[in-house]
């Protein structure tokens, strides 16, 4: 998918947790984690990871599941 400045816009306004639930929950080959919007999805991804303390990031994996 194309990656608008529309789109960054909301994939940047999206937290941790948010992220981290769309990723887990949208069905393998969804057109938002394709082309150009999956690529920047991973990397943004990877920044909130880094960014996010390791107590919050399993506190959000719990309450999102698997």
């Amino acid at each position: 998918m194309t990656l608008t400045n529309e789109l960054k816009e909301t994939i940047d306004s999206w937290n941790y947790e948010e992220l981290l639930r769309k990723w887990r929950e949208y069905p393998i080959g969804h057109h938002l984690f394709q082309g150009e919007s999956g690529d920047y999805i991973s990397k943004r991804m990877g920044e909130l990871k880094n960014k996010t303390p390791h107590e919050e990031q399993v506190a959000a994996s719990k309450r999102i599941g698997w």
